[in-house]
């Protein structure tokens, strides 16, 4: 089982974020988005934050059939996630599999979340977290293996794309070295 090591600026990056709370949504109506999440992302925009080679796109056959969201299984063929990325690891010892299949291969002493057959393991979070998408929603959530506990991330793969370029802008640095007085 990989473990993986965050920096505190990588571990606030999947806070509950604002998009999570529902304070605030791109496109509230997602019907404006050709894509039908809540962001248009173009492919170019992780190949240029994370690099030549950086991003993996997931191949129709590699989707598991049980991610019937098609904006999610669309982004994820045509756009992609980083390998590695502030507070992420995407997970690429197997293909995508339910966390109750990740917990038998990976390590029995995880507690799958309940509904676990609806979801879909990404890769591992910071603090032991794994980020984990519904299979019919595409709703992006923290699944914490040691309780089984799930907590919204984001609100869709989009979002949670781009969280993670976000992580890779200068200016993260700089608003989290800001002393709130």
């Amino acid at each position: 089982m990989g473990t993986c090591t965050m920096t505190p600026v990588e571990t606030e990056l999947h806070q509950l974020t604002a998009v999570a709370q529902g304070v605030w949504t791109p496109a509230a109506d997602w019907s404006l988005t050709r894509s039908g999440l809540s962001l248009d992302l173009p492919p170019r925009l992780l190949d240029d934050a994370f690099g030549p080679g950086r991003i993996v796109r997931f191949e129709e056959l590699d989707l598991p059939p049980a991610l019937t969201h098609e904006p999610t299984r669309r982004f994820l063929r045509d756009v992609g996630l980083p390998e590695h990325a502030g507070g992420f690891t995407l997970d690429l010892d197997a293909p995508l599999r339910t966390p109750g299949e990740y917990a038998a291969d990976e390590d029995d002493r995880l507690t799958p979340p309940r509904g676990a057959t609806g979801l879909i393991r990404l890769g591992c979070l910071a603090h032991d977290g794994h980020a984990v998408v519904d299979v019919t929603t595409g709703t992006l959530l923290r699944w914490t293996g040691g309780d089984g506990a799930l907590v919204p991330l984001e609100t869709d793969i989009a979002a949670f794309a781009f969280t993670l370029w976000q992580s890779t802008r200068p200016a993260v640095a700089d608003v989290t070295a800001i002393d709130p007085v």
